[in-house]
């Protein structure tokens, strides 16, 4: 199903994940830094690139890097990434067709490895995110390490659906600093540039 999709989305997430408590370390990842998080009312947000796209994230995140067609940027214990732009294929899915079930099942699919106990915790298909058709799914995972970690993740299409950016935050579950405000400013800033 999608296989070609799901093989480039599996690269882009592997690359995330082990720079964020995955099972092993990606090459040439950067650390996280060695600051702790303020409070989430504390949060202060600048403006990073990631290649094509801009957003908002927390000022404790380390500079971008990049690293085999992928974005990264690491701040206590988590991490945002962002895919280099992928030409969208007959076997990808265009916003109007994902629904709840595919987006369950990429997750399985891409994270069975990294995460036990996947379940998928939010979905909007076709949503307007700053002028770009978009998906977002968010789902919840165990790592290696028993710790349970929430996984947010964005594919944002451009104007004519004929390249797709994988966009991904990851955290723990229950860090205090990524409550539903810090969440929402980094994935709701989202943005294509032009």
């Amino acid at each position: 199903m999608k296989k070609i999709l799901v093989l480039m989305m599996a690269l882009v997430m592997v690359l995330s994940l082990a720079a964020c408590g995955g099972d092993s370390a990606a090459p040439d990842s950067t650390p996280a830094p060695e600051t702790s998080a303020p409070a989430a009312s504390e949060a202060t947000f600048v403006s990073m690139t990631f290649g094509d796209i801009t957003m908002n994230v927390p000022d404790v995140f380390s500079e971008v890097t990049y690293t085999e067609g992928t974005y990264l940027s690491n701040g206590p214990d988590s991490a945002v990434s962002v895919s280099d732009a992928m030409e969208v294929t007959e076997l990808d899915f265009l916003p109007a067709e994902w629904d709840e079930s595919i987006a369950q099942s990429i997750s399985e699919m891409l994270f069975s490895e990294t995460y036990s106990n996947i379940e998928l915790a939010a979905f909007e298909g076709n949503v307007n995110m700053n002028g770009n058709a978009a998906v977002y799914f968010a789902f919840y995972g165990e790592n290696s390490s028993g710790e349970e970690r929430l996984v947010q993740v964005v594919y944002l299409f451009n104007d004519d659906q004929t390249q797709q950016y994988l966009v991904s935050l990851i955290h723990n579950a229950d860090d205090e600093f990524f409550a539903a405000e810090v969440g929402g400013e980094i994935i709701n800033s989202i943005t294509l540039n032009k």
